[in-house]
């Protein structure tokens, strides 16, 4: 059990650390990846576990948040992190063009 629970750590935090350094190369400030770490902290690991337990409407509206707000960050990454928004004309951006 404590093998699974470590795996589990090292895979979220290692995604973290490769979504705080996509964040870090588009908009070259510290802020962002202190910004998005403290509301990380704040928010959490998502319990799955406690939506199971839901009954009804409760737990059908819980899920469609869970997948609204996934497809909205994924579809909002790119547009609010966009390197001219925050002056950043590195050379090591990660621009689309």
């Amino acid at each position: 059990m404590a093998l699974q629970i470590s795996c589990l750590q090292f895979f979220y935090t290692t995604l973290f650390g490769a979504y705080s350094a996509f964040i870090f190369l588009r908009t070259g400030h510290f802020a962002s990846i202190f910004v998005v770490h403290a509301f990380c902290n704040h928010m959490g690991f998502p319990n799955f576990e406690e939506v199971i337990n839901y009954k009804g409407v409760k737990k059908i509206i819980i899920i469609i948040l869970f997948f609204v707000g996934a497809i909205s960050w994924s579809y909002l990454l790119y547009p609010l992190t966009e390197p001219s928004w925050y002056y950043n004309d590195s050379p090591w951006n990660l621009t689309s063009s």
